[in-house]
């Protein structure tokens, strides 16, 4: 087993693509400390400069944001030569920082956070999670190896092959981070892929619905059935709005439109309102793929708006209420994800999960006890979702039991955590 030892490696004036994450959790980096003074100068002449990649501190990030752009602002009046400097005052003596040298400070902090990430990670995936022991079938260490893999082996800058993201971003699907766009891309673009009876899409960016139902069905023997949206959305007071690049949402949603029961349900974990433009932007896609009307479906909440309150909600008696209730602000996507995947993979159970026809202290709630409360199994269900993304397929078998459970089993956790290719320590 490999030796990964933090703080073990000098910071390296360079940074190519030879260089993993793994590389930048080892590195040694300078304390960040906030100048006394600092003064913008102007000269006629050059001076010499602070070399930053010796230095055992430097200035934080956000001052470093505003000297560039004072930096960029600076017009000279005169057609001489003018040189830009930044002079800082520190307890221990006087720093100066040209473009370059604040061009190197900022990639500092970049790699700085990125071991930050890094170090997190590395924690979330060697602490005990819960659980539920009544699944025949879990995630398996060599997948999860895999990933942790792809996100510590593989250069820390690029994009890693296959998924459309850097390891950065692909981290987000471990500890309590909230997913992007990227991942319901890559999600989709997978359930599209294996051309069955569903099919998903991420809302937000799709311009052109006609279009790429005109592609997805020329690829087809058969017209899907169901049409998956992945949503992201945000609120204005009690409005909810779909979310645009020019006014971004906080929290993920899914709407699940079956053609053959001629319904469409709008999943949200939290309880929130539907906006108020779905059906609206829901329409393109039943003319495209059927040729139908939204009006002549019928429309139903998981959760019902009317029982959530700023802090938090109560299912109504039309609720589905076996449908994911989260308690914290970060599961959102992994919910939204988990339930397209079973929309998917195993539709009889999703559309019992969408069904109101028993409480969640029924006895067939057992079965999905892990699934209505995300946020106290967030550890294994993002493990799931991991092992998803690895293994390209979406084993329903890693979130419901193949035979029923009992109370007892249901009740029965168990701690676990997981091992790691190579062991880490700290200098």
């Amino acid at each position: 087993m490999d030796e990964v030892v933090e703080n073990s490696r000098p910071l390296l004036d360079k940074t190519d693509e030879t260089v993993t994450r793994l590389s930048l959790f080892e590195m040694r980096y300078p304390q960040t400390v906030y100048p006394l003074r600092h003064t913008l100068l102007h000269l006629e002449h050059a001076m010499d400069v602070t070399n930053v990649l010796e230095d055992s501190f430097i200035p934080p990030e956000d001052m470093i944001r505003v000297w560039k752009t004072q930096f960029s602002a600076f017009v000279p009046d005169v057609k001489e030569k003018i040189f830009t400097y930044v002079k800082c005052s520190f307890p221990s003596g006087e720093k100066i920082y040209d473009h370059n040298s604040l061009e190197k400070l900022q990639t500092i902090h970049t790699l700085q956070n990125i071991k930050s990430d890094a170090k997190r990670e590395l924690d979330w995936f060697s602490e005990e999670y819960d659980i539920p022991v009544f699944l025949q079938k879990r995630p398996s260490q060599t997948s999860i190896r895999v990933f942790q893999n792809l996100l510590y082996e593989s250069p820390y800058n690029l994009e890693v092959p296959g998924y459309g993201m850097v390891p950065n971003e692909l981290a987000k699907l471990c500890c309590e981070r909230w997913l992007t766009s990227d991942h319901m891309y890559w999600f989709a673009q997978k359930i599209n892929s294996w051309q069955r009876s569903t099919v998903c899409f991420y809302l937000n960016h799709v311009s052109n619905v006609e279009r790429i139902a005109e592609k997805l069905l020329s690829s087809r023997p058969d017209t899907p059935t169901c049409v998956v949206l992945l949503i992201n959305v945000g609120r204005d007071g009690d409005d909810v709005y779909i979310g645009e690049d020019a006014h971004p949402g906080i929290h993920w949603t899914i709407c699940v439109v079956d053609r053959d029961e001629r319904n469409m349900f709008y999943g949200d974990s939290l309880g929130w309102k539907m906006p108020k433009d779905l059906l609206q932007r829901l329409q393109p896609y039943l003319t495209s793929f059927w040729s139908e009307n939204i009006a002549e479906y019928s429309v139903r909440y998981c959760h019902n708006p009317a029982g959530t309150t700023d802090t938090g909600h109560t299912c109504q008696a039309t609720c589905s209420s076996l449908y994911p209730l989260q308690t914290d602000s970060s599961i959102c996507g992994v919910v939204v994800l988990l339930m397209a995947g079973l929309a998917f993979a195993d539709r009889q159970n999703f559309n019992h999960m969408l069904s109101n026809v028993e409480s969640r202290a029924g006895s067939a709630s057992l079965t999905f006890r892990h699934l209505t409360d995300p946020t106290k199994f967030s550890c294994y269900l993002r493990r799931v979702l991991i092992a998803w993304f690895v293994e390209e397929a979406f084993d329903s078998r890693y979130l419901l039991p193949t035979c029923p459970v009992t109370e007892s089993e249901s009740q029965n956790v168990k701690k676990e955590g997981n091992v790691f290719n190579f062991h880490v320590s700290s200098l």
